[in-house]
């Protein structure tokens, strides 16, 4: 087979132009395109730094949350602990008013002198009504004489908003006259008798000031429990040579508290001692003996329950005393670590 020279050069065109598309179709390629495993790898850090970001701004609002909550948590706390101050000042302040002018009406109140009414209703006329005022000479009949020497507020009832029963517990002392016959001559004599009483008053409260609404009453007010006795201590007691050591210990120290100066008190205490429980009697009263002492071990330290007497320099009166005594061993001395009231119900 022969080709003609046509033939030939339509052949080369055609092979040039299959290059040409060969290299057009490489062209068509996306410039700056990448393998498929690129693009994973590169979205995948993209969604962490999104994700850490997030994270980010989630943790600085909910510390900026946090903080909010926290400014006003202590914001309404300072603002709960100064109300209740002032409301407690003011309760304070109330109370106190109140109780004393019930405490000081009673003292005018229960005081009185035969002959003596105008005088008697001029003291009360300031801590009473207009009509208690007008029936001042119907209060007491002036028989003798009778002086509040004591008077003390110690407790109030509320019986309305504005009103109030205070009681009030006051002694009073009575003075009578006798006549006697004596040599044939009259001579007087003046007998002084002192009883306390109890007195509630109904107290009305105003905005600026307070007023006794009522004629007061004498109540039996008794606070006491009555039929209480004290549980006695129970514990393992000691009886061996260490009685002897304790007892000198606690007599030595009990002299010093009522006797001697602050330094002489000290050199009986241990060293952790509260120092403000023991500030001495300074010669006040003088220690005078031991009356009984019972000592039990605790398993750190030694309890003791002392009675003991002390005498008033002033009269050479004697009173009873008792104490709870915690004292600690230190190699073969004892010193005082703690005393208190209480020798019962431990």
């Amino acid at each position: 087979m022969f080709w003609k020279k046509g033939d030939k050069t339509n052949q080369k065109k055609k092979k040039k132009k299959e290059k040409k598309e060969v290299k057009k179709a490489a062209v068509k390629k996306t410039p700056g395109s990448r393998p498929e495993e690129y693009i994973m790898r590169k979205n995948t850090v993209m969604r962490m730094m999104r994700i850490a970001i997030w994270l980010m701004l989630v943790f600085i609002f909910i510390r900026g949350v946090a903080a909010c909550m926290q400014k006003d948590s202590a914001q309404q706390a300072q603002t709960m602990i100064r109300d209740f101050r002032e409301e407690f000042g003011a309760y304070k302040d109330d109370n106190e008013e109140i109780m004393g002018f019930a405490q000081n009406f009673v003292r005018e109140y229960m005081t009185y002198e035969s002959r003596q009414e105008n005088d008697y209703a001029q003291r009360i006329r300031p801590y009473v009504s207009r009509e208690i005022y007008g029936r001042a000479g119907d209060l007491v009949d002036f028989r003798g004489k009778a002086t509040a020497v004591y008077a003390k507020a110690y407790r109030k009832e509320s019986y309305s908003e504005q009103q109030y029963d205070v009681y009030v517990l006051a002694d009073i002392a009575y003075e009578t006259e006798d006549t006697v016959e004596k040599n044939g001559e009259t001579e007087k004599t003046v007998t002084v008798k002192k009883r306390p009483v109890t007195v509630k008053v109904p107290v009305y409260r105003q905005k600026d000031g307070y007023v006794v609404e009522g004629i007061p009453v004498i109540v039996n007010d008794s606070m006491g429990i009555e039929g209480y006795s004290t549980p006695s201590y129970s514990g393992t007691a000691i009886t061996d040579s260490r009685t002897a050591l304790v007892q000198d210990a606690v007599t030595s120290f009990l002299t010093a508290y009522c006797e001697q100066d602050q330094n002489v008190i000290e050199y009986y205490l241990t060293k952790d001692a509260d120092r403000e429980k023991f500030r001495g009697l300074s010669g006040r009263y003088l220690f005078d003996a031991v009356e009984s002492i019972n000592c039990y071990d605790t398993g750190t330290d030694i309890l003791c329950i002392v009675s003991f007497t002390v005498t008033d320099p002033e009269n050479g009166g004697r009173m009873l005393q008792s104490l709870n005594i915690s004292v600690s061993a230190d190699g073969d001395r004892y010193y005082i670590k703690d005393m208190n009231t209480k020798t019962g119900h431990l």
